[in-house]
This record gives structure tokens, C-alpha cells and sequence, in this order.
């Protein structure tokens, strides 16, 4: 129940940053460094979490490797409380072209299919 409203969140966002790929970039510009490292350390944590809990029941050496790369963005998360970490990382892709912004989306529409199916 709770993956299926994530999913339908998801494929909402998408598509709105499909279509209008100038609204994220101008919301990572306009942020400030403090409530971004806080929104990137919640998504990295969160994401995480649904990826071990997701893989934890799936037996296969794949989803083992999942489930490692889940543990990894844990502790990935907690470099984001790093000032310098965050910041790299926001500048990085406010640098971008729309197009990754639209290839994004679309890997995130795919990602909330994947929810709801599942």
C-alpha cells in the first residue's frame, strides 16, 4: 500500500519535471545550502531503506548486490550533512542541461512503475 502511494508520487513528479525540467533546476538554484543537505540526506536515507527492505526477502545474488548498494547509500546519506558534500553535489547538477533533467524524470517515472507493479 505505502509503495504504491510512493510509486504514484513519483510518477507524478516525473512527469511534471519531464515536461518542465526548468522548474528542478531552478528550485536547486534557489534553495539554500542548509534545507537541501536536509532533503538530500532524508531522499538518500529513504531510498535506501525501500531498496534493502525491497531485496531483503528476494533470494538471488542480484538482489544481494542490491541490498549492497542500499548499505552503501546509507552511509552515503551521512555525507550529505557535510556542507562541502552537499554543495558539490547541488552545483553539480544545477550545471546540467534540461536533458538530464528529462532523462532523470524518466528514470523516476520508471522507478514509480516499478513501485506500483511490484
Amino acid at each position: 500500500m505505502l509503495s504504491n502511494l510512493i510509486g504514484v508520487i513519483w510518477i507524478g513528479m516525473g512527469g511534471v519535471f519531464l515536461f518542465k525540467p526548468e522548474l528542478l533546476r531552478k528550485r536547486l538554484q534557489r534553495k539554500s545550502w542548509k534545507s537541501l543537505r536536509w532533503q538530500l540526506f532524508l531522499a538518500t536515507l529513504f531510498l535506501s531503506g525501500l531498496i534493502i527492505g525491497a531485496t531483503a526477502q528476494v533470494p538471488g545474488i542480484l538482489a544481494r548486490i542490491v541490498t549492497a548498494f542500499g548499505i552503501i547509500g546509507l552511509f552515503k546519506a551521512f555525507f550529505f550533512l557535510k556542507a562541502r558534500a552537499a554543495q558539490n553535489l547541488v552545483e553539480w547538477y544545477a550545471g546540467r542541461s534540461l536533458i538530464f533533467f528529462r532523462i532523470g524524470a524518466v528514470f523516476q517515472v520508471i522507478f514509480g512503475l516499478i513501485l506500483i507493479l511490484s
